[in-house]
């Protein structure tokens, strides 16, 4: 090949088998803690070189020059340059100027890029990346120094990263490492790392290692700043570790304004990448006012089999408070085992006095256990339970609610017998357990129970009749007639039966009707009985029209004597019938009156309606209630609420006819200026005292296109007046959020900051805002609450 001979203006592909592309090696060495692994390109993947339209080249033997505009492709890599250099001999190919190399999801930069295809060997000076990363909103952009790796390890120097969309000098913070090591697919290792905010440097640390395969090895924990009334102002940072194998784990080092300085280990036990424990040990040099200091220990961990997973965590300690010196423990547990129809969630907690007389132990622990053998098979087991258990001081009352039922079920076609026991533990008053004074607990074992389908007429809203029965011994736990202080225990045997049905909902020319209906009754072996007998049933005319005429009764009259399980407030009977009238469904006006009539006591009792009309962004409602047997008015209640695109205004009040007044009233305005400036008030009055009960305000200025001026103020009569009154000044922009804020009421200092890429970097200083009626929640919360005694 004569030297000198140019090829200019064409497209010159050159295959050939190339160990690593360039941009393969750079995307790896960029990729950090992804925790994806971007993968090495096979050593036997063809490649090609393209010049751009007006691009020239020369092939001087062994080398290959081309200018003007080059392209490397090899599979989804691609590198991008101004200027190429091939050497067949060395089997290099060098790049410069404006090196762009692009991957789907990541893209680097830089002046200079050198590939040895014998090796995969990579070197690029002055880069800049930009990629994805998994968890990370947005994109991460990098700077370094130089770059170089093969397929098996890739090194930077002089890295800065960061998430805002400048340039890096400009970047309002950012993240920068002396050396940075990568094993694409493993792990990544940090050195020097520093994390500087407004060019100020905020914290440091000598060495962060992360695994690529195992997000739980060398976690990165950032440092928490925070302020609790017992701790103080205080610091917690977290320096994790990898070592061979499943070793891993973190040293943590806190100080604490009131504890003094603070050490923690967590060390990794076992991890297989599905299963794993670890354990940790910590504590602090004194408690406060120069009490014993703080210890604590724990273990979590979660199994993992199949489909299945079950996770612990068991933390304890030992910690000085105002009642002495205690020892204080929590353990939750949770998972499930879908092939067993397996499902449990539980958490307890516990604390014992280290020192004195002693004393119970006071605790409690809560949680929900579901088994049920999946499939239709004939067999069938089942195991449901609920528990609430607490205990309390001598002289109180413990709160133990739970519930365990079991069931072994034979399936026959669409009959079942089953064999079942149960226990139950509830308070003598469902309506208010914290005003109960004795506790009643029933247990039944064993039981032998059966369903049988007794037909089924119509597809779909047709009528289903079934019949059920059981018999068993049950033992129930309940106060002594004699003595309420005492318990006495009744043992005897059972028989339960019921007959269900249940028709519709069916629509029947203009009619939807729909029926339900239950007989069921109960003798024991000392005599006693009781029969219930339920029903309910509705009729709309005509449907689907905005103006309807409806029907419902309703039927629950226990019949009997005897003092029966499970049913601790005996229910006096229980018939009526609804009859609602409708117009203007989904219309811009809506009317309804709906009315109750008590068939055992023979009358009516609560007539309730409500007129509603909206338009032109403007709503309003009324709503009275009135007891027709005592000629009484409930209470009236009104709204009014206004929208439009600078915001809304709403008011509600309560009237009560009795009183000839208004007992509440409550208004709330929000209003927003194009981003610029924002308004929110919320209030609530007692008209009968003439007083405000409660008032809230926040605003916001926005004075600079980055910084905004906020105030929130509350006033609550029942909190002693003044609650909070906060000044602060907030900074948005592209990359993160920060917002201090003083209040003169607490004399307090609260900061937030977070980046926004990183939800999980919030870091908070102080208390939170104490929250508005005008806020969305409140307000609905509010409206609920009023709108109670005339809603039907």
């Amino acid at each position: 090949m004569t030297q000198g001979v140019w090829l200019a203006a064409q497209r010159w592909p050159l295959p050939g088998a190339a160990r690593l592309g360039v941009a393969a090696a750079v995307v790896l060495a960029v990729a950090l803690a992804t925790g994806a692994a971007s993968g090495a390109v096979a050593a036997d993947e063809a490649w090609r070189l393209e010049l751009a339209d007006g691009a020239v080249a020369a092939i001087e033997p062994p080398q290959v020059r081309a200018e003007g505009g080059v392209r490397f492709v090899q599979g989804e890599l691609e590198v991008e340059a101004y200027r190429a250099v091939y050497d067949d001999a060395e089997r290099v190919i060098d790049f410069y100027g404006q090196v762009r190399a692009r991957r789907p999801g990541q893209v680097l930069e830089g002046e200079t890029a050198r590939v040895e295809l014998r090796t995969g060997q990579v070197s690029v000076q002055e880069a800049r990346a930009r990629f994805e990363a998994e968890g990370v909103e947005g994109p991460i952009f990098m700077e370094a120094a130089s770059m170089e790796g093969d397929p098996a390890e890739v090194r930077a120097s002089g890295a800065v990263l960061t998430t805002c969309p400048l340039p890096m000098k400009l970047a309002h913070y950012r993240v920068t490492v002396r050396s940075l090591e990568v094993r694409p697919g493993k792990d990544v290792a940090a050195r020097d790392a520093v994390f500087w905010e407004s060019g100020i440097p905020l914290f440091y640390w000598p060495y962060l290692h992360f695994s690529l395969e195992n997000p739980r090895a060398g976690r990165f924990v950032p440092p928490e700043l925070g302020y609790g009334a017992r701790e103080g102002w205080y610091v917690r940072s977290r320096f994790p570790y990898m070592g061979p194998g499943s070793t891993y784990g973190y040293v943590g080092i806190d100080y604490f304004q009131r504890l003094g300085p603070g050490l923690e280990l967590y060390q990794a036990l076992y991890d297989d990448g599905d299963t794993w424990a670890a354990v940790w040990l910590g504590g602090t040099l004194r408690g406060p006012d120069g009490s014993p200091p703080d210890l604590r220990t724990g273990i979590e961990g979660e199994l993992v089999a199949g489909d299945g997973r079950l996770s612990w965590r068991a933390e304890g300690g030992r910690r000085a408070s105002e009642q002495g010196l205690l020892y204080q423990g929590e353990a939750t547990l949770a998972g499930s085992v879908p092939e067993w129809g397996l499902a449990i969630a539980s958490r307890g907690q516990g604390t014992l006095p280290a020192d004195g007389p002693g004393g119970p132990l006071q605790g409690a622990t809560t949680g929900e256990l579901e088994l049920q053998t999946p499939g239709e098979g004939p067999w069938g087991l089942s195991v449901a339970g609920r528990w609430d258990l607490r205990s309390a001081p001598p002289g109180e009352l413990p709160s133990d609610a739970w519930d365990l039922t079991a069931m072994l079920a034979r399936r026959l076609g669409d009959a079942q017998v089953a064999l079942s026991a149960s226990h139950t533990t509830h308070p003598d008053r469902f309506d208010d357990p914290a005003a109960a004074t004795d506790w009643r607990s029933v247990t039944v074992l064993p039981e032998v129970s059966a369903r049988l389908p007794l037909g089924a007429w119509g597809a779909e809203g047709g009528v289903r009749l079934e019949a059920e029965a059981s018999a068993g011994r049950y033992e129930e736990v309940r106060p002594a007639e004699a003595d309420a202080s005492l318990d006495e225990v009744v043992a005897d045997g059972r028989a339960l039966g019921a007959l269900r049905l249940q028709a519709g909902p069916v629509r029947l020319g203009a009619w939807q009707l729909e029926a339900r209906g239950a007989l069921s009754g109960a003798v024991y072996g000392s005599g006693d009985r009781q029969v219930s007998v339920t029903a309910s049933a509705s009729a709309r005319w005509p449907a689907g029209r905005s103006a309807y005429l409806q029907g419902a009764y309703r039927l629950e009259a226990p019949v009997g004597e005897g003092r029966s399980p499970f049913v601790f407030d005996r229910a006096d009977d229980e018939e009526t019938l609804t009859l609602t009238g409708v117009a203007g469904e989904g219309r811009p006006v809506r009317a309804s009156l709906s009315a109750t009539y008590d068939l055992v006591l023979q009358r009516w009792d609560l007539a309730t309606g409500s007129l509603r009309a909206r338009g032109h962004g403007l709503e309003g409602s009324v709503s009275a209630g009135y007891r027709i047997a005592a000629s009484r008015w409930e209470a009236v209640v009104g709204r009014l609420a206004w929208t439009s695109r600078l915001g809304r205004a709403e008011v509600i009040g309560r009237y009560r006819p009795e009183l000839d007044a208004f007992d509440e009233v409550a208004a709330a305005v929000a209003w927003e200026a194009a981003g610029r400036a924002g308004l929110k008030l919320g209030a609530r009055y007692d008209p009968l005292e003439d007083r405000l009960e409660r008032a809230d305000v926040s605003a916001h200025l926005r004075v600079l296109p980055r910084w905004v001026l906020v105030a929130e103020g509350a006033w609550d009569l029942g909190l002693g007046g003044l609650v909070s009154a906060q000044v602060g000044v907030a900074l948005d922009d592209e990359c993160r959020a920060i917002l201090l804020r003083y209040d003169a009421v607490a004399r307090q200092v609260a900061l937030a900051y977070q980046i926004k890429a990183f939800p999980g970097t919030m870091v908070a200083l102080g208390g939170d805002r104490p929250g508005s009626l005008a806020d969305e929640a409140q307000w609905q919360a509010l409206v609920d609450r009023l709108q109670r005694p005339v809603t039907p």
